[in-house]
């Protein structure tokens, strides 16, 4: 039966003993990465993992690759890469059939990669003339095939590289340099890699396999010959003198220039003198050759020295003649293989790619500009921008992935539906609220369930697991994010002010039969007075932590909830502390908002009276502004008091005020009197303890346990704490939901249904999926968060101002044409993803530009 290969971590433990590397980073997904920051792993060349810890590691990583060479207890790795490249190894009878362990993928058959434990005594013919590992020795059987333009050069994608047609087809041979992937995600083709045999079955190269070896070990002998010299100085020498002047400008009175010569070809840098001087100065450019007394020589760039100033520096030009093709029919213009500026690109992304560190790049750099008759600095120059185009292109896929995120969490948010969560009477009357201000369904439902959890005595609790123990007081922690107008205030009054005016009278009746019990104590007492007592109130909008503690143990006598309610939330938070000794830098406020979540009770030892609660009921609702949010969550959430809160987006909205019909303002008055009706119920019903029904159970193991995976899974602290607080809160929203129906049905059932827990955890998903998507805007400034918040708004005018012109319009003339404050947070990042969004809308088009900008053209106009 064929092994399946998609739970790859089953398969680790075969692989111990290698030094193994977790792989993921990179634009294809095939370089080191580091779990803990999603970024490439520095200094992986020097680092090993066990099977254990790569199967402990998150999702970050899509496969698994090993270390060659003797780092690997000696093995070599021939990746075959093409039909072409497994014809050249039948011809020399290789066979994988009786091998012990091949790597082969799920989406190419003629793709594999084959192991082999190297003898000792084979081991000196894969060790260069110092005795170091060859490292990567390449045998190319045919090149890559671009799609070329009208002028002979390759396409570009919108990444920037090369639109290759046909892959190179290439026999690598990996011993002591870069890494080989050989089991996990093969990322770019959503494939798999999968084994014939085991790594445990690996043996050693058969005679027809080590002929092929020694193929591509010959066919990069030379190449690897030059490399070597170059990058180690070796070969002839000769300084300029009156015995042998330079062969460029003819200096012959100082030893100022200096050739080079390996026997095969040589190399002169030529100083820039008064008298003598490289012939640089008549429009020669790198890659031009000149002939100079019968020789051609290749101009390959400028140098300096420090001890004798600038140089240039002239190869020896050795005409190619490039091989006949396998196929007498003909030769594509793109099967010819030139050493020009895109062979070295492709070289170079090949490199990048397998993750060669500084030191092996440098060898590199070095063994193409011999080979491509170049100067090493312009080598240098073409990798340098491959580097910063994966840079932006990282930048450009982390700025859609975040995009992608918010526009996910916002669907799933904006999608939640009143008459799926609420009895109809509930729903109805909340449907009224939106005919005078059009607050999105999710925001009502929110501040309805907050406002209900208000409601309920203290001891109204919900048990998720019998056995564990498990409860919760069904309380919540809700906070609506949105710009200043995006009208809290009407909320407010709609769904908590006005249905609690009873709530608010039976508490004023109560303070003063209180108060009259307490002056009937102290009537006829001079001394010795009991102290007055202290207001149970509904709801408060600040308070000190010694305040609370008072009012919540008066609160607890008397089984009252109460809500903290602020308009402005960030004031609360900026306010703990304010009245203590020490002020913010104690942190004892923000302790104990994390206890009131729980119910915990609070004691505390003061001169004069204790104050002290067993437990409590305290529920939170109010507003913040998106900026100033993700100023307070910029610094993580350790403690997870933002983990306990959930978050929905109140847009900025702008609506026209309903005009006034008696019938309406009758439906209007209708629907005030139902929810404070409701509101009323809520708060005389007796408090109980809410068990879950056998399904539901089951249902809240599955999910707490779910919920466990992604904590270990994800890398961000937030949303690790984000994690652990789901089931709970899921847990108090299907105890709050519940308490609605049972309000309808005028029976409070006991047993919470697990329909109901299903309703809750939709909730919770899409609220901390919306949560999540906030939190990975945190760590952008706020000019590029506001940009990537308004980018619709950027969109359309973006195209306004393409549509103005024929044709394409570079992005620098777009990006001119914007206002000053329509320019801030615009990143080269934010602008591609903006117009790859106009061309998915099917408006517009862009195109690579010759330097490689971006340019868009509006095809239609913007749909309204």
């Amino acid at each position: 039966m064929p092994q399946d290969f998609t739970d790859w971590r089953h398969y680790l433990p075969q692989l111990d003993g290698f030094p193994l590397l977790p792989v993921g980073a990179g634009v294809k997904g095939k370089s080191p990465i580091d779990p803990a920051t999603g970024k490439g792993l520095a200094g992986w060349q020097t680092k090993r993992f066990t099977p254990d810890q790569i199967a402990a590691m998150n999702g970050v990583v899509k496969s698994v690759g090993t270390l060659t060479g003797p780092q690997a207890d000696h093995t070599a790795f021939i990746d075959i890469d093409g039909a072409l490249c497994i014809e050249r190894c039948k011809h020399h009878g290789c066979t994988t059939k009786e091998l012990g362990w091949t790597v082969r993928r799920t989406t190419a058959k003629d793709r594999l990669k084959v192991p082999f434990h190297i003898p000792e005594e084979l081991r000196h013919y894969l060790q260069d003339s110092n005795g170091n590992p060859i490292g990567k020795v390449v045998l190319t059987i045919k090149p890559a095939v671009y799609d070329l333009d009208a002028d002979g050069k390759p396409k570009r994608d919108n990444n920037g590289r090369p639109i290759t047609l046909e892959p190179a087809q290439q026999i690598e041979l990996f011993y002591g340099s870069g890494q080989c992937i050989v089991l996990g995600e093969h990322v770019e083709s959503k494939g798999h890699y999968t084994w014939t045999g085991s790594p445990i079955q690996m043996g050693t190269p058969t005679p027809e396999w080590w002929a092929l070896i020694t193929e591509v070990l010959e066919a990069g002998a030379a190449e690897a010959k030059a490399a070597r010299k170059t990058s180690h100085g070796s070969g002839a020498v000769t300084q300029s003198g009156p015995h042998h002047a330079c062969r460029i400008c003819g200096r012959n009175t100082s030893g100022a220039c200096t050739e080079y010569s390996d026997g095969e070809r040589v190399r002169i840098n030529c100083f820039q003198g008064q008298t003598f001087s490289p012939p640089t100065g008549h429009g020669l450019k790198e890659g031009h050759t000149v002939t100079i007394n019968g020789t051609t020589w290749a101009f390959c760039g400028h140098g300096f020295n420090p001890s004798i100033g600038s140089f240039a520096t002239f190869a020896e030009h050795i005409q190619r003649t490039p091989e006949p093709a396998a196929e007498p029919s003909g030769v594509a213009q793109g099967d010819v293989q030139l050493y020009d500026t895109e062979w070295l690109k492709q070289q170079l992304r090949e490199c990048l790619e397998e993750g060669l560190s500084d030191g092996e790049m440098a060898v590199e750099v070095d063994r193409l500009a011999v080979k491509a008759d170049v100067h090493t600095s312009r080598v240098e120059k073409l990798l340098a921008g491959l580097r910063a185009d994966d840079a932006a292109a990282e930048t450009i896929a982390d700025v859609s992935e975040v995009i992608q995120q918010i526009e996910e969490a916002e669907a799933a948010v904006y999608a939640i539906r009143l008459h799926d969560f609420l009895p109809a009477t509930l729903c109805t009357a909340l449907q009224t609220i939106q005919q005078g201000i059009p607050y999105p369904d999710i925001t009502l439902l929110m501040a309805q369930l907050t406002h209900i959890s208000s409601c309920i005595k203290l001891g109204t609790r919900i048990n998720g697991n019998p056995f564990t123990d498990w409860e919760v007081p069904a309380n919540l922690f809700h906070i609506d994010v949105g710009p200043s107008g995006a009208r809290k205030s009407p909320l407010i009054k709609a769904v908590f002010t006005k249905p609690s005016t009873d709530i608010r009278q039976q508490l004023s009746r109560l303070n003063a039969q209180r108060y009259d019990a307490w002056e009937a104590e102290c009537a006829g007492k001079k001394q010795n007075k009991p102290p007055a007592p202290l207001a149970i109130v509904h709801s408060t909008n600040s308070y000190t932590g010694e305040a609370l503690t008072e009012r919540l143990e008066a609160h607890e006598h008397h089984k009252q909830p109460l809500l903290i309610q602020r308009d402005e939330i960030a004031g609360l938070f900026d306010s703990w502390g304010k009245y203590k000794q020490g002020g913010k830098g104690t942190g004892g406020d923000e302790q104990q908002l994390l206890e009131l979540f729980d119910g915990d009770g609070h004691h505390s030892i003061r001169v004069g009276r204790g104050r002290a609660y067993d437990r409590c009921h305290v529920s939170l609702h109010g507003g913040i502004q998106d900026a100033v949010l993700r100023r307070l969550i910029a610094a993580g959430d350790d403690n997870g008091k933002w983990a306990r809160c959930t978050f929905a987006p109140l847009p900025e909205m702008t609506y026209r005020l309903p005009v006034f019909s008696e019938e309406a303002a009758e439906q209007r008055r209708q629907s005030e009197r139902t929810l404070q009706t409701i509101s009323t119920a809520l708060f005389t019903a007796s408090p109980k303890t809410y068990f879950l029904d056998a399904a539901g159970v089951q249902m809240l193991a599955d999910y707490d346990h779910l919920c466990q995976l992604q904590r270990n899974e994800s890398r961000v602290p937030a949303i690790k704490a984000l994690k652990n607080k789901a089931a709970a809160k899921a847990m108090r929203l299907a105890c709050l939901l519940h308490l609605t129906q049972c309000q309808a049905a005028d029976h409070y059932d006991a047993s919470v249904p697990s329909d109901r827990l299903a309703l809750a955890i939709t909730l919770v998903d899409a609220l901390d999926a919306w949560a999540a998507s906030f939190h990975a805007t945190a760590a952008l400034n706020a000019q590029e968060a506001n940009a990537l918040a308004d980018r619709n708004r950027i969109a359309q005018r973006i195209h306004e101002i393409a549509a103005k012109h024929k044709g394409y319009v570079p992005w620098t003339t777009i990006r001119r044409s914007l206002k000053g404050a329509e320019k801030k947070g615009i990143t080269n990042a934010m602008a591609h993803v903006v117009l790859q969004q106009l061309c998915n809308m099917g408006i517009g088009t862009t195109k690579e530009g010759t330097r490689g900008g971006i340019s868009y053209r509006a095809l239609g106009p913007f749909p309204q």
